[in-house]
């Protein structure tokens, strides 16, 4: 199935894999942890948030719940195109698919998270 804005829900309840849900709204508790990430994302890049093991906890999150290529094309889907390079530095980082473009990434903020998580 090929994510559109049309399908986006139904994408994600199809890749949606969390054994311990047990309602609708956990669903979609887990599948607003990307609004989350997106909004603190847009707070780092504007010097606002500082708390990179709380952005990351988040993706792990969000990637703990649906499949890991369908949570990337959803993460794709939702952000801006000045998030990508970010992004993809916390995907390679995390070992996960990144972003298209793949080799787009932000080498000083992938080098921060490998400091931070020494």
């Amino acid at each position: 199935m090929e994510l559109t804005e049309d399908n986006f829900n139904v994408y994600a309840a199809s890749h949606y894999d969390n054994p311990m849900c047990l309602s609708e709204d956990e669903f979609i508790k887990d599948l607003n942890q990307i609004k989350t990430i997106r909004r603190m994302m847009t707070r780092y890049m504007n010097g606002k948030e500082s708390n990179v093991r709380l952005l990351i906890n988040n993706i792990i999150i969000f990637y703990n719940c649906f499949e890991h290529h369908a949570a990337t094309n959803m993460l794709q889907m939702l952000i801006n195109d000045v998030h990508v390079e970010y992004f993809n530095a916390v995907l390679m980082f995390l070992s996960f698919p990144t972003l298209i473009p793949p080799n787009k990434y932000n080498v000083e903020f992938y080098k921060l998270l490998e400091v931070e998580f020494k």
